[in-house]
């Protein structure tokens, strides 16, 4: 069966991505259990995350490489004719505005790790702030400053702010009015490549239980 017809849901080409409160903006698409996702603070290379079941990997954009992580073989030739379908749109400007890339790489330390930590819970912490907990025990403690520019003004709001949740497909933080956060920027791996870079409050890791 081809592509095509099992995409009649594809936000990369029903949603205007210039208007956020639609929701659910980074998720693009989604095709065969394969969600394709690209964050509003992210970093660089250009990519998107491609998740299947418990395999998850971020994927170069202009050359469909695995930047970290991993997918069957099935899946990622999936992703790949998906990526080829779609390239003029993930190289147009609203994708690239989305990402806001500024020219920051991931580290070797980063893309060492075979495993990606994931948000498993995430608490308002009064104001700005959240208590951000990971897959790998790790739990940081963010504040995001008294007022959130560009895309992320949608939810500079005290109300809207609280109402932070995670999205445990992605596994990271989002908001009802369809922000997400890339989880690697939050778990400390990677810098913003926005002008959006919540500052450090507390960083801690839960007790092993046995």
């Amino acid at each position: 069966m081809a592509l095509e017809r099992v995409w009649g849901e594809d936000l990369l080409a029903t949603t205007a991505l210039t208007t956020p409160q639609v929701g659910r903006m980074p998720r693009l698409s989604e095709f065969y259990g394969i969600a394709i996702y690209m964050y509003f603070v992210d970093h660089n290379p250009p990519h998107f995350h491609a998740i299947y079941a418990e395999y998850e990997a971020l994927i170069c954009v202009d050359d469909g490489s695995i930047i970290r992580g991993e997918l069957p073989k099935t899946a990622m030739r999936l992703v790949e004719q998906w990526r080829t379908l779609h390239y003029d749109e993930l190289t147009g400007p609203t994708l690239r505005n989305l990402q806001r890339c500024q020219g920051s790489i991931l580290s070797s330390n980063v893309l060492g790790m075979a495993i990606m930590p994931r948000v498993t819970d995430v608490e308002h912490h009064g104001d700005r702030a959240l208590r951000v907990t990971f897959s790998d025990g790790l739990v940081r403690e963010l504040d995001f400053g008294s007022r959130l520019p560009g895309i992320l003004a949608t939810t500079d709001d005290d109300l809207a702010f609280a109402d932070a949740t995670v999205d445990t497909v992605a596994g990271t933080v989002c908001w009802p009015n369809g922000i997400d956060l890339d989880p690697d920027v939050l778990h400390g791996d990677q810098t913003s490549a926005s002008a959006v870079q919540p500052k450090l409050l507390r960083e801690y890791r839960m007790q092993q239980t046995v």
